[in-house]
């Protein structure tokens, strides 16, 4: 990670510099993607599988899962937002709002 050992070869500010912004770019970028994987699996399981249509409980789907980028101040970072069928209204459903 911290430069793969070319610390060394770094003589410039500029160069000191360009290397450290990157290392923090790659460490918010990991950190980033713990976090909002942690915080997926954190949310009301129930309350976000309830179907704005019909109030059903909708079933996790892999295939609809919807890739997503959050742009932050190092970059965007990609997740997969969980999609969920409702068997009742027969719709696909992503749920948004805080819990989502």
């Amino acid at each position: 990670m911290f430069g793969d050992g070319k610390l060394d070869e770094l003589r410039t500010f500029v160069q000191k510099d360009d290397k450290a912004c990157e290392i923090v770019d790659e460490l918010w970028q990991w950190m980033m993607e713990k976090h909002l994987e942690k915080d997926e699996q954190l949310d009301e399981v129930e309350a976000k599988r309830r179907c704005p249509e019909c109030g059903g409980v909708g079933k996790s789907r892999e295939a609809d899962k919807e890739p997503r980028d959050i742009i932050g101040q190092h970059g965007a970072v990609g997740f997969g937002r969980e999609g969920y069928y409702c068997g009742r209204s027969r719709k696909v459903f992503f749920p948004s709002g805080p819990a989502a």
